[in-house]
């Protein structure tokens, strides 16, 4: 990809819940699925254990399926954004995640079981250091975003669910 897109998410947070809903499917086919745009997501906990809970998920899940096939991770946050509830309220618990999981094809429900129980705390130290990477960077809100282009070094950042123009715009920009 020529341009790379960060993002900063919480899965609790509406406003992301609302840029992945509003903005994100018209983004991705005309960006992201031509290899234009390269997406490097990463979750930040800002809003409690119900988010660090999910941010750990989220890297049970991608480190599952990335070597096989990537789109599973895709189709599983989707899948967990759209069951997105009130904050801290049980709906980004564990059980409830693993029964989402469930759901989703080529995602093993079972390894992300494990992977929560077993691996929980040490991907959870991963993430708090991504969370305290994101806040050094700048990031104080989630969705937060740095449109990056490495061949010249131009970026501009965006915060909040914006709508597809302003991805656009700054997407020309720094190309």
């Amino acid at each position: 990809a020529n341009i790379e897109m960060y993002y900063w998410m919480d899965f609790q947070c509406p406003f992301c819940e609302r840029f992945e809903r509003e903005t994100f499917p018209d983004l991705y086919p005309d960006h992201i699925e031509t290899g234009d745009v390269r997406v490097v997501l990463t979750t930040v906990p800002f809003f409690g254990e119900d988010s660090m809970t999910a941010a750990v998920a989220s890297s049970c899940v991608w480190d599952d399926v990335r070597d096989d096939d990537a789109s599973a991770y895709w189709d599983w946050h989707t899948a967990v954004m759209s069951q997105q509830g009130e904050r801290n309220s049980g709906w980004a618990s564990a059980e409830s995640l693993v029964s989402i999981t469930e759901a989703v094809s080529g995602v093993d429900a079972g390894k992300l079981e494990n992977c929560l129980t077993s691996e929980r705390a040490e991907r959870a130290a991963v993430v708090r250091s991504e969370a305290d990477k994101a806040r050094s960077l700048g990031i104080r809100a989630t969705p937060g975003f740095v449109i990056y282009n490495p061949e010249t070094g131009d970026s501009t950042s965006l915060s909040g669910a914006q709508p597809l123009e302003l991805f656009k715009r700054a997407i020309e920009e720094v190309s």
